[in-house]
């Protein structure tokens, strides 16, 4: 699938419309980071599906969460510090004063997150449109 064409678009707007998390992925995760973490070793396959979780302030130090659908997530104050996020849906996230110390953020889409007051080291990055149309942006190739 193309990234801007309206397939894509179309694919993001289904993303946004899914609501619910997969309330298993939520229990696993709730278990702790090296619980996690080893069931993500086991089912690379699985999508994860932790759109508009709440994890505010979640100690998540290492984390895997690499293709994960986290749009809507809120993730304020979190501590997401080496978490793999590449590839990540982040778009409409709330990372206010999480803190990203060396995470990956490689590939990963950040449209309209809250990055304010975030702990992250200078970032190399490319911004570009979704579309010609709007100004909705993604971060693409962050490199911390």
């Amino acid at each position: 699938m193309q990234q801007g064409s309206a397939a894509y678009l179309a694919w993001l707007d289904r993303l946004r419309e899914s609501a619910l998390p997969d309330l298993e992925q939520v229990r696993i995760l709730l278990s702790g980071v090296s619980e996690w973490n080893a069931w993500r070793r086991k089912n690379r396959n699985e999508r994860l599906r932790l759109q508009r979780i709440e994890l505010g302030g979640a100690d998540l130090h290492a984390v895997d969460l690499a293709d994960g659908n986290l749009y809507g997530a809120h993730l304020v104050s979190a501590k997401l510090q080496d978490a793999n996020l590449r590839n990540a849906i982040l778009n409409t996230a709330n990372l206010n004063r999480a803190d990203l110390t060396g995470a990956d953020l490689s590939h990963a889409f950040l449209g309209r997150a809250d990055l304010k007051e975030s702990r992250r080291p200078a970032w190399n990055y490319t911004i570009r449109p979704r579309t010609p149309d709007t100004t909705s942006v993604q971060l693409r190739e962050v490199v911390l």
